[in-house]
């Protein structure tokens, strides 16, 4: 790719930095009472979307069986998750896209690596989203809170894995070190962090506190929108 090329890609992630902040701020979520919280709680989370996903509990799942205002809400996230999701695919394949094009060793393959984890992460993603809904639409949850348990840890494991594999992109730093150097090196620790806590995902509150650090991160790449050809020159 020219220089232009990869300018035009730099701006892209920003501009996809910016939407997914925005479509994750839109995302509705249920309201649950002070019972719900406790049995929810007791499951091992604190957010209701998590605890769907991953618990694999039946008292988990009674909650919003129980509650067509829960359902509605859910059926709404879910809505916008469908959009949310391409957003984050492609800002991560732009970014493994940065890191393999600085050569045919090291950065190459861990940047195909992580762009396939990347789309890995939306077909499950999608696929877990389905099988929500059908869950949702059945009058017994049945074996299906397994199934969404498997899509949800496939999901989050291989954005684990992508977000570990580009944090070299921010990590090599080469001198002379200017103020720039210190901005990337914050989102090489915002995606280790995200990266190790994702990747314990079945640990319920820990993966919870790794998916809000991934929300700094994106909005780290805002900048990119603006001044593309400055960050380029660092990355």
């Amino acid at each position: 790719m020219d220089r232009i090329e990869l300018i035009w890609l730099v701006r892209t992630v920003g501009i996809l930095g910016i939407l997914a902040l925005v479509i994750g701020a839109a995302m509705p979520k249920p309201k649950l009472n002070k019972e719900e919280r406790k049995a929810l709680c007791g499951a091992g989370f604190q957010g209701p979307i998590t605890g769907l996903e991953l618990s694999r509990s039946v008292e988990v799942y009674n909650i919003f069986a129980r509650s067509k205002d829960h359902q509605k809400a859910i059926r709404r996230n879910l809505s916008l998750d469908f959009l949310f999701i391409p957003t984050y695919v492609l800002l991560y394949v732009g970014l493994a896209v940065l890191l393999a094009r600085h050569g045919t060793g090291w950065p190459l393959v861990l940047g195909v690596a992580a762009g396939i984890l990347a789309v890995t992460a939306g077909i499950f993603d999608v696929m877990e989203n389905r099988r929500v809904l059908d869950l949702l639409a059945a009058a017994q949850p049945d074996g299906a809170l397994d199934g969404i348990w498997f899509a949800s840890v496939i999901k989050w494991t291989a954005i684990a894995a992508s977000s570990l594999l580009l944090a070299p992109l921010f990590l090599r730093r080469h001198p002379p070190f200017e103020w720039i150097d210190v901005y990337f090196l914050l989102i090489g620790l915002f995606l280790v962090i995200a990266g190790i806590g994702l990747g314990t995902v079945w640990r319920g509150r820990l993966a919870e506190l790794s998916i809000t650090t991934t929300l700094p991160a994106l909005a780290l790449v805002l900048p990119w929108a603006i001044w593309p050809a400055s960050f380029l020159d660092r990355l």
